[in-house]
């Protein structure tokens, strides 16, 4: 008996052993090892150094002087101003604001934090993309971020999209964390990484909407989802004081003028195929980055990396079927699809919010591990090409190389494409020939952008908006909207003629002209916009300074006459 007691004790302490042993394999299964650590490191170095090559070969455009402006208020603890001139939430012009009080505001410093950004949301991937499908899908996935078109674009660009990729990926990756554990700590990290995420972009509240979607469909008991719903809705009552703050300036801001007009122009871009078709990989840049001097993609180059796409996504689900993966993969494709279609919805009402290629950079992490779950299937699974052998190593490398021509096409004309430049020239030609007590008067965003790189070059001199109403929503878009109203226009004018009249005799005005097109029977609504000042000042017989003018760069430099002190607006 005693010895039978013996060899069952020897046997439950050896299936003791054995269990731990097993635990200890699957607690170690989720941990890199030295060799996996340092590939990781490389493959986020070298999507840094991606992101940081020709990080200052183009100037600030339109957003980013907005950013650097913004910044500026928000670091100066002018938050008011900034909320009502711009309704997107303060984390990121915080973030860049402290940057420029501690190293100045150069373009690279500007830059430098969407293009870290950028390269930490590599490593992010590949953790998200491990936790849900495995190792493979999760290094496949980051090196297709590291190398997505779209991605290293906005990871140059002075403006919020990689923190709020990056923040959108630690979010769902907190929220498959706390409906797999359902403990109270991990549902506390999803919460606080959701309120951080909307306050760095309003479109944090179409992920709120979506992880509460998710929360319903995937939540395992009917506790898990009441924790979950209530967890979504603190974190939107965390951020409603901001949403009520702005609310009344929503109708006057930036994406509110530009989105208009920008469907104006291209209302084709509302459809749901061109929405998807910015995001994949090689297909297309969207005409708003085309405005940019980005080439389009050739129609062929186009459909062959559609068409690998669509393989991989199909592969995806049929993997996913066999390998039990299909809750995973809803989370996914509800993680990509739903951000996008929230507010794709909302502008088809009527409401432009939405600017596809831009606003839905966000969501890409989802699509990113759905095609790596499919190349995966492709390249390490043989179910799909049994019978057919033949077939598999002709579609794979077919699907490989287009994915490969499509992002090299795009990602050298990122680099090769010539580098415009409008506004240094601007702000140099001001920061040497203005005097400090000078006006340089330009609608909103030409204002910005060389009132930056003037003052860069340390001129002090005074930059005014005309009309005023452009600081409120600087860009080319408002002046189709400015038109309707010309007599506003003249009268602002007239009254901003006779303000500087005031000034001292020796002050100058330098006006910053756009170049205009002059047509049999019409010239551009950009000069109708701009005569008005400068029918005011010839009224109130100021006299143009040759010397202080360029007409390349459509600068023009007027003096009161000594004659007559006090200007008087023009009669129409």
């Amino acid at each position: 008996m005693i010895g039978g007691s013996e060899a069952t004790a020897e046997k439950l302490s050896g299936r003791g052993r054995a269990g731990v042993l097993t635990k200890h394999r699957e607690l170690t299964a989720h941990e890199l090892t030295a060799r996996e650590l340092t590939a990781l490191g490389l493959l986020t170095l070298f999507g840094l150094g991606l992101r940081l090559l020709h990080l200052t070969r183009f100037e600030l455009f339109v957003d980013e002087a907005a950013t650097w402006w913004f910044a500026h208020l928000t670091a100066a603890g002018r938050l008011a101003e900034q909320m009502s001139l711009e309704p997107t939430p303060p984390l990121y012009y915080g973030l860049v604001g402290l940057l420029v009080e501690l190293f100045g505001d150069s373009d690279f410093v500007l830059r430098l934090p969407s293009a870290v950004f950028g390269a930490v949301a590599i490593p992010t991937l590949f953790g998200f993309g491990r936790a849900l499908c495995g190792r493979r899908v999760g290094w496949i996935a980051a090196c297709l971020l590291t190398v997505h078109p779209l991605h290293v674009f906005y990871s140059r660009e002075a403006r919020v999209y990689p923190l709020l990729l990056c923040l959108t990926l630690w979010t769902l990756w907190a929220l498959w964390r706390a409906l797999d554990r359902e403990s109270k700590k991990a549902w506390g990290v999803f919460g606080v990484l959701l309120v951080i995420t909307c306050y760095s972009h309003f479109y944090g509240l179409f992920l709120a909407a979506t992880t509460g979607l998710v929360i319903v469909l995937w939540a395992r008991d009917g506790g898990a989802r009441t924790r979950g719903v209530i967890t979504v809705a603190c974190a939107g009552l965390a951020f409603a004081p901001y949403v009520l703050m702005t609310f009344p300036h929503l109708q006057e801001s930036g994406a509110a003028w530009s989105i208009e007009s920008f469907y104006r122009d291209f209302p084709e871009e509302r459809r749901l195929g061109r929405v998807l078709q910015t995001q994949l990989i090689g297909a297309d840049y969207h005409p708003y980055l085309r405005q940019l001097d980005r080439p389009s993609t050739p129609a062929w180059l186009r459909a062959s990396s559609l068409l690998a796409q669509l393989i991989l996504l199909i592969a995806a689900v049929a993997a996913a079927r066999q390998q039990g993966r299909l809750r995973a993969l809803g989370f996914l494709g509800v993680g990509w699809l739903v951000p996008i279609l929230i507010p794709w919805g909302i502008t088809l009402l009527g409401r432009a919010i939405f600017h596809a290629g831009r606003h839905d950079v966000y969501a890409m992490g989802g699509l990113c591990i759905l095609l790596a779950v499919g190349l995966e299937a492709l390249l390490f699974s043989s179910s799909w090409a049994k019978g057919r052998r033949w077939l598999r190593i002709p579609v794979v490398v077919a699907v490989v190389a287009a994915l490969t021509w499509g992002a090299l096409f795009r990602l050298l004309a990122l680099h090769l494409t010539p580098a415009p430049t409008r506004h240094r020239p601007t702000g140099a030609w001001i920061a040497e020939h203005a005097a400090p007590g000078d006006r340089v008067i330009a609608m909103g965003i030409r204002r910005l952008v060389t009132q930056h790189y003037a003052q860069l070059a340390g001129n002090q001199s005074l930059f005014e908006s005309f009309p005023r109403s452009t600081d409120r929503h600087p860009g080319w878009s408002d002046v189709l909207e400015l038109m309707k109203n010309q007599e506003a226009l003249h009268t602002e004018a007239g009254e901003r003629v006779a303000e500087w009249g005031e000034l001292e005799a020796d002050t100058t005005i330098f006006l910053l002209l756009r170049p205009y097109e002059r047509t049999d029977d019409a010239v551009s609504s950009t000069w109708l916009v701009d005569r008005h000042v400068l029918e005011n000042l010839w009224a109130a017989d100021w006299t143009r300074v040759p010397e202080l003018e360029s007409e390349d760069l459509g600068i023009g430099a007027y003096r009161r006459s000594p004659r007559q002190p006090v200007s008087t607006p023009a009669t129409r």
